[in-house]
């Protein structure tokens, strides 16, 4: 059996710390269809996002989530993980919150718990990444897909600078120079540059979207973001 990393570990710890203060539904099988009909005890749906980069996407979303009701959690890996690695960590979390259905009866799934994002690059592991969400398991997981990188959804933020195909060095260094990225790596996202601008970086995501439908496939639909996919769910107001 797969070792879970310490991340995976504390998130499964603490969803089955709030199992145990709901009712048990074998001594009292109607106690939890009851009470979730009634609007407790019924586990608040969790968002666990699996991010591949420690820095970038994890302050962004932290601000995306940011005095919201929306429940969630970050999951960071070491940046430069495989996708397998961030695939892995994601089946882990799947068979928990499946776990927990079960907890509920028999006519709930893991749907009605928690859903689990994967927030990645392209980089140069289209082929891997074309596989994984190919294999049936992967059906259950929200794929949140940036190409070539994260960077460029940061760049749509500024639709004269991501029009075509764009080079991911390149979209750092333009984002650099204007100091939305800063830090001796360019890792660290400055987000008051990107306040207000969020419908114009999904108006154009989807542009590139329409652009690339019937005609360039995954991995090669360069340049390409669905992190609106998730914002809207993470905070539907956000700007």
């Amino acid at each position: 059996m797969r070792m879970l990393s310490g991340d995976i570990f504390w998130a499964i710890m603490g969803r089955y710390q709030r199992l145990q203060q709901m009712p048990n539904p074998r001594k009292n099988p109607r106690s939890l269809v009851t009470s979730r009909t009634r609007g407790k005890q019924q586990p608040r749906l969790k968002h666990y996002l699996i991010l591949e980069g420690e820095e970038t996407e994890r302050k962004y979303f932290l601000a995306v989530g940011q005095n919201r009701e929306s429940n969630y959690e970050l999951i960071t890996k070491t940046p430069g993980s495989s996708r397998l690695t961030l695939f892995n960590s994601a089946v882990d979390i799947l068979e928990l919150l499946t776990r927990e259905a079960k907890v509920l009866g028999r006519s709930f799934n893991h749907r009605d718990v928690g859903s689990v994002w994967i927030v990645c690059d392209v980089d140069d592991e289209g082929a891997k990444l074309k596989e994984l969400i190919n294999r049936p398991k992967s059906s259950d997981i929200k794929w949140i897909i940036s190409n070539p990188s994260f960077d460029a959804w940061i760049g749509m933020h500024f639709p004269k600078m991501v029009t075509g195909y764009i080079d991911r060095h390149k979209v750092q260094s333009d984002l650099k120079k204007i100091k939305v990225l800063t830090g001796s790596n360019a890792k660290t996202v400055s987000m008051d540059l990107l306040a207000g601008k969020y419908s114009a970086a999904k108006e154009a995501a989807l542009a590139h979207e329409k652009r690339h439908s019937g005609v360039t496939a995954f991995p090669e639909n360069n340049p390409s973001s669905n992190v609106p996919d998730l914002i809207d769910v993470l905070n539907p107001n956000w700007e």
